[in-house]
C-alpha cells in the first residue's frame, strides 16, 4: 500500500493508491458490511475534517520580499510594524541591517524602511520587547572560516524614540541560536549555541 501524506494550509490530505486497497475495500465491505467501511473512512478522514474546521488561518500569500536574500535572522512586531533584525543567506555575509515595513489595511508590506544599524553584524540572535524596551541578545559572528564565535552582547532600544542602540549587561555566557521571551518584568533567554 502506497500512502501518501501532504500537509497543506495546515490542512492534512491523504492520497492512496486505489488500486492497492480495492481488493481490501470490497473484502471488508462483504466481510463486516457497509457500516463499517463508512466508520472506517470518517476515522481515517477525520484529522482532515478537524483540522479545516479549528484552523484560524485562511491561507497564506506571498508578499513583497525581503531588499535582499535574507536567513538566520530575527523579527518582532513593534509599533505596528514588522521589524527584521540582522541575518544572513550567504557565507561570511552577516548583516547589522534592521529594516520595518508597516502593513497596510489588507495586511500586504508595501515597502521596507532602513532603520539605524544593529552594533555587530550576527545572525541567530534574538530580540524581544518589553513594554518599554526592544532587546537584541546574543548572536553568532561570521567573518571568515576562523573566525566565528557566538556573542553575549545584549543591546536594548527605547520603544517610542528613535531606534538607536545601547550596550546593556551581557548574557552570562556567549549563546546563539535561542529565544528570548518577556512574562511580566523578566526577560528570558532559553536554549541557545555557545
Amino acid at each position: 500500500m502506497k500512502l501518501i501524506v501532504k500537509n497543506t494550509h495546515l490542512c492534512v490530505f491523504y492520497t492512496i493508491d486505489y488500486g492497492v486497497i480495492s481488493g481490501f475495500i470490497l473484502k471488508t465491505v462483504r466481510r463486516f458490511g457497509f457500516n463499517f467501511l463508512l466508520l472506517s473512512l470518517l476515522i481515517w478522514f477525520l484529522p482532515s475534517l478537524v483540522g479545516a474546521a479549528t484552523d484560524p488561518i485562511n491561507s497564506w500569500v506571498e508578499d513583497r520580499r525581503l531588499p535582499y536574500r535574507l536567513a538566520n535572522h530575527s523579527s518582532l512586531s513593534l509599533d505596528d510594524k514588522l521589524v527584521v533584525v540582522t541575518g544572513s543567506a550567504v557565507t561570511y555575509n552577516t548583516h547589522d541591517d534592521v529594516i520595518s515595513s508597516s502593513p497596510d489595511s489588507s495586511g500586504a508590506l508595501p515597502v521596507w524602511e532602513y532603520l539605524p544599524k544593529y552594533p555587530k553584524k550576527v545572525m541567530w540572535n534574538a530580540v524581544a520587547n518589553t513594554t518599554n524596551y526592544t532587546y537584541g541578545l546574543g548572536g553568532y559572528e561570521e567573518y571568515s572560516s576562523s573566525s566565528r564565535f557566538s556573542d553575549n552582547f545584549v543591546y536594548y532600544s527605547v520603544i517610542g524614540s528613535p531606534m538607536s542602540w545601547t550596550s546593556t549587561t551581557p548574557l552570562p555566557q556567549r549563546l546563539s541560536m535561542g529565544a528570548a521571551g518577556v512574562s511580566g518584568n523578566y526577560i528570558y533567554f532559553s536554549g541557545g549555541w555557545t
